[in-house]
């Protein structure tokens, strides 16, 4: 174990930036020269760090190399360009942490918790990432040469496949990821390059959904609006279904580097549910004033003021004159005695605690309470503005503003929840806010304070916005950026019209102004970073978006088809697209214009599990044990008007029927779709669909839903039949095969004068998925034969449509000619509707002939 000057300099140098008390700065004044936040003092005593706390110190190019850092918490520390390596991390937490440049070669990182971590241009050669997590971990340009990894090793999802492909199994079933080159020393693992060279191909990070993030945000942070009050400020939501990549676009926000002013992170999955708002306003406050570049500290005492009211809870019934001793206690307290002292300490520490910080520290919420002279400038601060904010609280004015906080610790033991929370929240925006308005002219704060929310559906989180958004003097300069799976707020999901998300890349302030009005006048902004894009199935192979894409993976023309088939397949799920084109990907990682892609979403990754469970896992969340089987019928539905779902409920227990309804109306893996601003029924996302299908179709089925292919289908058809829902039926009918007894009933239905709605009906039924598409030959040789003679609407019409609406069933449009046939056919039988479905057998007739130019 190494034991040098240098170690201990560096760590000390990193206490000095942490602590005011250390290096005699003061919290005093605002701006750029404030002293760094006080955060936790590390030990220096000892030299093996085993289980030491780290969390969110600052040290930055500090040495650990070679040093025992097992089950040491690192969570959210500031490590750019330190050294570890060598260094033993087994079971780490460094989660949240900015490890931008720095070096792990060599180390052990079994089981280390790096999800969110930030390893810009990290090396990591030769590290051992066994059973890691790196779940939404940045690795842009880091060098992860010869590193060893596992099954239960979690890669972000922009890299999976990428590592995957360019790592070689061990004898022990471990993995081991190649260098790009023969040589050692060869270049880093990196994103694949484009083959074009001619003009370089725009990254997602100077056109894509986090260039148009990073525009939309700094749009609103911008303090400078002289069209209107820059403290009116929207709560954007980024709506995105599991897997979009909205957790990861608001995570990019949180690594720019640039960006001048305070900054704040919260997931809504790590907080306790029971939170409540002004507790999630501590844990925020403690990050907000960390020091920002360019920007100085921001401080709280108006809220710690309040905290520390609450916290001791007063019980009128405990003595005649309880208002009054409290009143004192609290002036004696915030004079510069010793008493005074101990309880801005113990106040101090207490706050800590509700923000889960259970380290030492030398401040709270931006108040230094270490050492003389800050703690002096602490309580002159305490007693200045921050004690006369509280003069008006309550909707009640108090002449001594230390009988506002009696009031508070009243209200706050009489169980006034909503009440208590709402003035800390107010005083925690006062505070914020009085950072800006005290800086004036060159000196002035320009950009706006950044909290970002993650999984922002939460109850913790939920409630703090709920009472964040209801503020009456809104809520700037803080600008909250959340990120949803859900549609949020819940009036979004109660009123869908008036609630649908704007494009990310339409988003805009006047655009959310606009708005307002429709929404109740609500602060709160959605904005979908997942738009789906359902594709006709007779759209073309080279078409826009295919064009996009292709130009933005460096793929040459020659590969638009299979661009355009993940495309249609995917409905353009951003995460989805990555899935399909890396799993049709070669053992040399390229994509063939040759291959056969009706298998996709049965194909496995490394860890053995298939493109359609995967897919699964995302649909379903976190309560996939009881869901499963709700979720599975809806996908399979025909849509999910309230008439069908009802049907679905039916067979549900009263629990799971409650999540099922829930899961319908706020899930965005359901899509609300709108034709002339007119509503239709919602259905599941087209590719939970088809992976859902798909997977359902495997032998056996889903044991834990307790369906299969048959059996689900059938419960869908008998209980369409009972409601003498004909579409339903038919649709059913077909994904079981009963190919004739659906031509049968269409012909019976068909109207040779007006086939208009009979043609809907007929798009509609055949929509139906295909039980197994990748097997047997090619689809144009099972559907060669001719139709029933028998039946004006023939057997193979409706095969070939079934086969060319699945993505899956007919990938190279081999069928569009015989539809165009069957339909001319259709139409010489027809009278005064000839026109319209010739019209029709023309659309496929020119399908054809995009898909398969070289053949006429």
């Amino acid at each position: 174990m190494k034991s040098d000057a240098s170690f201990t300099q560096q760590l000390l140098a990193a206490l000095a930036r942490n602590s005011p008390a250390f290096n005699g700065s003061s919290a005093a004044s605002p701006g750029p020269d404030d002293p760094d936040t006080p955060r936790r003092v590390p030990d220096l005593t000892r030299d093996d760090f085993t289980g030491a706390n780290l969390s969110d110190a600052d040290l930055d190019r500090t040495n650990f190399a070679g040093r025992r850092l097992v089950n040491a918490n690192l969570a959210g520390a500031s490590l750019r360009g330190a050294t570890f390596a060598g260094a033993d991390l087994t079971g780490a937490r460094l989660h949240d942490a900015d490890l931008a440049r720095a070096n792990f070669s060599r180390a052990n990182l079994a089981r280390a918790d790096l999800a969110r971590a930030h390893l810009a241009r990290a090396s990591l050669t030769r590290a051992n990432l066994m059973g890691a997590d790196l779940t939404w971990t940045s690795l842009a340009d880091a060098v992860l040469d010869g590193v060893r990894w596992n099954t239960e090793t979690k890669w972000p999802n922009d890299r999976a496949a990428e590592i995957r492909r360019r790592s070689e199994m061990r004898p022990d079933g471990t993995f081991r990821i190649r260098t790009r080159t023969a040589s050692a020393s060869g270049p880093e693992l990196r994103p694949p390059r484009p083959r074009r060279s001619a003009q370089p191909v725009p990254t997602a990070g100077r056109n894509g959904p986090t260039a148009e993030l990073d525009r939309l945000v700094r749009a609103f942070a911008t303090r400078h609006r002289p069209e209107g009050d820059p403290n009116d400020l929207p709560i954007v939501v980024l709506w995105g279904s599991r897997g979009s990549g909205n957790s990861e676009l608001l995570r990019h926000l949180r690594t720019v580097d640039d960006w001048p002013g305070p900054r704040a992170f919260l997931d809504g999955e790590r907080l306790p549910a029971r939170l409540r708002p002004h507790q999630v306003a501590s844990r925020l406050a403690f990050q907000l004033a960390y020091k920002a570049e360019g920007f100085g500290r921001a401080r709280f005492p108006r809220f710690f003021l309040g905290m520390a009211a609450v916290r001791e809870p007063l019980d009128l019934d405990s003595g005649a004159a309880a208002r009054d001793v409290r009143r004192d206690l609290f002036n004696q307290r915030l004079r510069n005695r010793s008493e005074g002292r101990h309880w801005l300490r113990e106040s101090a520490a207490a706050i800590a605690d509700v923000a889960d910080l259970d380290a030492p520290v030398t401040g709270a919420v931006g108040l230094a309470v270490d050492g003389l002279m800050e703690i002096t400038r602490t309580q002159r601060l305490l007693r200045g503005t921050a004690m006369t904010w509280y003069r008006d609280i309550l909707d009640l004015h108090f002449q001594d503003p230390a009988d506002g906080l009696v009031e508070l610790s009243i209200q706050e033991f009489l169980g006034n929840r909503d009440s208590v929370d709402e003035v800390l929240c107010r005083a925690f925006v006062a505070d914020l806010r009085h950072e800006f308005e005290a800086t004036l002219g060159w000196n002035a704060r320009r950009t706006n304070a950044v909290v970002l929310l993650d999984n922002v559906g939460t109850p913790s989180l939920s409630r703090f916005l709920g009472t964040l958004s209801g503020l009456e003097d809104n809520s700037g300069p803080l600008l909250v950026v959340a990120a949803s799976h859900q549609r949020f707020p819940p009036a979004a999901a109660e009123h869908p019209t008036s609630w649908r998300p704007d494009a990310l890349g339409e988003a805009s302030i006047s655009r959310w102004s606009a708005q307002r009005a429709a929404r109740g006048g609500s602060r709160y902004y959605p904005v979908r970073v997942d738009p789906i894009e359902e594709v006709a199935p007779t759209a073309e192979p080279d078409r826009p978006e295919v064009r996009a894409i292709a130009d933005r993976l460096g793929l040459d023309p020659g590969l638009f088809p299979t661009v355009a088939f993940a495309h249609r397949l995917t409905a353009g799920h951003p995460t989805g697209l990555s899935m399909v084109l890396d799993a049709l990907r070669g053992p040399d990682g390229t994509l063939s214009p040759d291959l056969d892609p009706r298998a996709t979403l049965g194909l496995s990754g490394p860890d053995g599990q298939g493109l359609d469970d995967r897919v699964l896992g995302l649909v379903l969340g976190p309560r996939a044990d009881t869901m499963l089987r709700g979720v599975v019928l809806m996908a399979l539905a025909l849509d999910l008007s309230d008439a069908r779902f009802a049907q679905i409920l039916a067979g549900a227990s009263p629990s799971s029927g409650s999540l099922l309804s829930r899961y319908r109306e706020r899930d965005l893996w359901v899509t609300h779709r709108f034709d002339d601003g007119v509503p239709r029924p919602p259905r599941m996302h087209p590719f939970a669909r088809r992976a859902i299908a798909h997977r359902l179709a495997r032998p056996g089925g889903l044991a834990g839903a307790g369906l299969d292919w048959t059996r689900a289908h059938e419960l869908l058809r008998n209980a369409a039949a009972v409601s003498d829902d004909v579409t339903a039926t038919l649709y059913h009918d077909l994904a079981l095969g009963r190919v004739r007894e659906v031509a049968t009933r269409l012909t019976a239905l068909f109207d040779p004068a007006d086939p208009k709605r009979w043609y809907e009906l007929l798009l509609q039924v055949t929509a139906a998925p295909l039980a197994r598409p990748d097997q047997g030959t090619t689809t144009r040789d099972r559907l060669s034969v001719p139709g029933d003679t028998d039946l004006m609407v023939p057997t193979r019409l409706i095969s070939a449509l079934q086969r060319h609406t699945d993505p899956l069933g007919d990938p190279h449009h081999d069928t569009c000619d015989i539809i165009a046939y069957e339909l001319g056919e259709l139409a010489r039988k027809a009278t005064a509707g000839a026109p319209f479905l010739i019209e029709q057998s023309m659309k496929f007739q020119q399908c054809w002939n995009r898909w398969h130019p070289s053949r006429y």
